[in-house]
């Protein structure tokens, strides 16, 4: 529990200085601190890069693991959930767009018909595009898993946020 003075407020001591933008910025006009701001943000850029080489190899890592264990088995069982209730490919492909505005092709186990004519439209519970199978897939998620393929080829990462689909991306700028 944290004591206060009789009037209900804290010390002056116990309160920690607050930085405000104007503060900050007389800093660092001083000339002696000149070289601290370069330094400090060559600091920051180099822990940029050794954290975006770690996320790097932590996708990889994942990626190889993942693919042959779960992605490769899971292709055949799909592959026949499909045939038995949808023939068409095995694989969705849509443009999203990821870093930095990269567009590139994301690949989904396909969970509705062939003959899908509004790919912008979001999914519903109860859509008529999806297949039989198709709503175990999502229910179960297993329609994501071939996206470690994107994850291994760079164009996506296993932490971070989801591409948007091209569509949406417009929609929201």
């Amino acid at each position: 529990m944290i004591a206060t003075p009789p009037s209900g407020q804290f010390a002056a001591e116990s309160v920690p200085p607050i930085r405000t933008a104007a503060v900050t910025a007389v800093a660092r006009a001083r000339p002696e601190s000149a070289g601290a701001s370069s330094r400090r943000d060559a600091g920051v850029a180099s822990h940029a890069r050794t954290g975006a080489a770690m996320k790097r190899a932590f996708d990889i890592a994942v990626s190889v693991a993942v693919i042959p264990a779960v992605v490769l088995p899971l292709m055949g069982v799909v592959a026949v959930i499909q045939r038995l209730s949808s023939p068409g490919p095995l694989f969705f492909r849509q443009d999203r767009v990821g870093e930095n505005g990269k567009i590139f092709k994301i690949l989904k186990f396909r969970t509705m018909h062939v003959d899908n004519d509004d790919e912008a439209r979001q999914a519903t519970a109860a859509d008529d595009r999806i297949y039989r199978g198709g709503r175990w897939l999502r229910r179960l998620s297993v329609d994501e898993f071939p996206q470690f393929l994107n994850v291994l080829s760079g164009d996506m990462s296993v932490v971070g946020p989801r591409p948007h689909m091209l569509q949406h991306e417009r929609e929201f700028e």
